[in-house]
Formats: C-alpha cells, sequence, structure tokens
C-alpha cells in the first residue's frame, strides 16, 4: 500500500508539471495572433492618406438568435422572447453597422477630395481628372481590403463603366434619392441602411459641389472634354447642375 501511495503521488506531480509548463489556451491563441500579424503587416502604402481601418462588434444574426449552446439551454426557444426585444436588438446592430459604413465612406471620400484639390492646384482640372482616374479605384480598393468591405461609388449617369454602373438595388435606391431631392429633402441626409440575407448594404448620396462642376458640369473647356473622352469613352456624367445627385458611395459588408 505505500508503495502504491507512493506512486500515486509521483504521477500526480508528473502531471501537475506539465500542466504548469504547458500554455494556456488563451495565450496559445494569443502567440498565434502576435506571429499572424508580424508576418502579415500591410506593406506601406503608396498614397499619401491612407485609410485606417475601423473596428465595430460583428453582428449576429438580426432573428435575435445565439450560439448552439444558447439554444439548447432552458431557456426555451426564440418564441419566447419578445419581438420588441428582437426588433430592439436588430435596430442596434444596423446602427452599428451604419456608423461604421459612415466612417468608411467619409475617410476615403474625404482622401480622394486631398488628392483631387492637390492634383487641381498643381495643374488644374485636367490633372485633376489624370490623378482620379489612377487614384480612386486604389483608394476605393485600399479602404475595401483594410475594413472587409466592397466599397465603390455609382451612379444613374456613370463616368467609369468598369466601377460606376449600378446594380438593380443600387439603381432603385438611387432613383429613390432622387425623388426624395425632387421632394425638397438635404442630398447631406439621404442613406441607404440595410441587412439582406447574410450582407448588410450602404449606400450614401453624392451631391454635386462648386468644384465638380468643372469637370461634371454643362460647360466643359474643350481640352478637359477630350481628356475625358480619352480616359472615359461613352462618359455620361455631365450636364450636372449645382446641387444635383452625381451618385452614391455604395458599400457591401458580408455578415
Amino acid at each position: 500500500m505505500k508503495r502504491s501511495g507512493f506512486l500515486l503521488s509521483l504521477f500526480a506531480g508528473l502531471i501537475l508539471a506539465q500542466t504548469a509548463c504547458a500554455p494556456s489556451e488563451e495565450q496559445a491563441a494569443s502567440n498565434e495572433i502576435a506571429e499572424a500579424d508580424a508576418g502579415n503587416s500591410p506593406a506601406p502604402t503608396v498614397h499619401e492618406v491612407t485609410i485606417v481601418r475601423t473596428e465595430v462588434p460583428a453582428p449576429t444574426e438580426a432573428n435575435g438568435s445565439g450560439s448552439d449552446d444558447s439554444r439548447s439551454d432552458d431557456r426555451g426557444s426564440d418564441d419566447s422572447v419578445p419581438n420588441n426585444q428582437i426588433t430592439a436588438h436588430a435596430g442596434k446592430e444596423i446602427a452599428a453597422l451604419e456608423a461604421d459604413a459612415k466612417q468608411i465612406v467619409g475617410a476615403f471620400g474625404q482622401a480622394l477630395k486631398t488628392q483631387l484639390v492637390a492634383a487641381m492646384q498643381e495643374g488644374g482640372p485636367i490633372n485633376a481628372v489624370g490623378v482620379c482616374h489612377a487614384i480612386a479605384p486604389a483608394l476605393a480598393a485600399e479602404a475595401s481590403a483594410a475594413n472587409g468591405v466592397a466599397l465603390t461609388r455609382v451612379s444613374l449617369r456613370h463616368r467609369n463603366p468598369q466601377l460606376g454602373v449600378p446594380s438593380a438595388w443600387q439603381r432603385a435606391v438611387l432613383e429613390d434619392f432622387d425623388r426624395k431631392m425632387a421632394a425638397g429633402v438635404d442630398p447631406q441626409t439621404l442613406v441607404y441602411s440595410e441587412v439582406v440575407g447574410d450582407t448588410y448594404r450602404f449606400m450614401k448620396a453624392i451631391p454635386t459641389e462648386a468644384p465638380c462642376l468643372a469637370c461634371h458640369g454643362e460647360a466643359i473647356e474643350p481640352a478637359l472634354a477630350q481628356k475625358l473622352a480619352e480616359l472615359y469613352p461613352g462618359d455620361q456624367a455631365t450636364g450636372y447642375r449645382l446641387g444635383d445627385l452625381r451618385g452614391a458611395f455604395s458599400l457591401l459588408k458580408p455578415l
């Protein structure tokens, strides 16, 4: 019996020593994240303005259901949850998604504006058109990759057929924006925000401002018109007046 007790004590001591030396699950996960971050740090951007990634909590399903564990406990089915609580929960999720989308779109818009203003100061509208042609898609791609979204600009009268042609739902939103502006709604407030299936959709109106008229207005200088024709054959994005709806930012986020 003494020998058996000694062996049991020795075996227990070995187990405790292994447990103390082995890293915890949290430590292992932290190490994996640190190693991944060290090996995947983003390369320096070639633009003067860098789009910064924003963080928001990942939304759960809009119907209010939780994980498999929460559905299998003794609290009952989803039918026991009041509908007003489910609606409020979903509303908070969409509000968080919308706030994040506005921040991403705002940062992209400001970065693009900064580039265009600098280009205008350096070489006038013709230089700005060239910069917009090359820089705008790159900035949109950068913002999309940094935030896990698909960001672009669309218009009923697009300039770039590869980027600006709206889908059916985007066209419907743009037409709704047009109707609301005709009714006197401030275009700065026009926003579409909705979860459809497993995707969050967001659009924000782009009204025509005074600086936009040089390249998008009714009277475009001949040299600039020629440059636009070279870069954008079939350009439809001209003839706008101050305050017209020129298009919208569009953002898609998978959930």
